[in-house]
Parts: structure tokens; C-alpha cells; sequence
């Protein structure tokens, strides 16, 4: 995504809060949004060090309630469980 787009969506994210927030906590309401975002960032980037220090794939599915994404990992399990029993885990 391109320095751009990731600003356009924080742009999103920041009326969507502000819209939604009463006057006197809009602007709590946007830097809460902003540490909760940076947090789960730098939590994410952790977890993906460790699995690539430990040779372990992953991926991420990301879509809106009921786009699918239970339904296709419980396929792809369904799928591949017998060959790689061991090794496939849904958290």
C-alpha cells in the first residue's frame, strides 16, 4: 500500500471517529484509536518475527462480517488437514 493510500484511510478512520464521537471526547476518541492502531501494529510485526525466526508460514484473511473468512479457513482445513495434520492451526 502506498504512503498515499495508508494516509487516505487514516484520514477515513480519523471522520469516521470523528462522526461518531460526542464534541467533548472526539478528540480522546481519534488518539485512542491512534495508540490501539499502533499497538496492534507493533504486536503484529512481533508475531511475525517469530514465526519467520521459527520457519513458520502464516498468513492473515481480513473482510467484513460475514464476507466468508470462517467458511474458507474451515475448507482450506477441511482440504489440507490430512496431509499436513500436524501442522495446521487456526487461531
Amino acid at each position: 500500500m502506498s504512503d498515499k493510500e495508508e494516509r487516505e484511510i487514516s484520514r477515513i478512520k480519523e471522520v469516521e471517529s470523528t462522526n461518531l464521537a460526542r464534541d467533548e471526547i472526539r478528540n480522546e476518541v481519534i488518539e485512542t484509536k491512534k495508540a490501539v492502531e499502533k499497538d496492534n501494529e507493533l504486536l503484529a510485526n512481533r508475531v511475525h518475527q517469530k514465526f519467520k525466526d521459527n520457519n513458520i508460514k502464516s498468513f492473515d484473511i481480513v473482510g467484513a462480517i460475514g464476507a466468508g473468512k470462517t467458511a474458507l479457513l474451515e475448507k482450506l482445513t477441511e482440504k489440507l488437514s490430512s496431509q499436513y495434520r500436524k501442522y495446521i492451526y487456526l487461531v
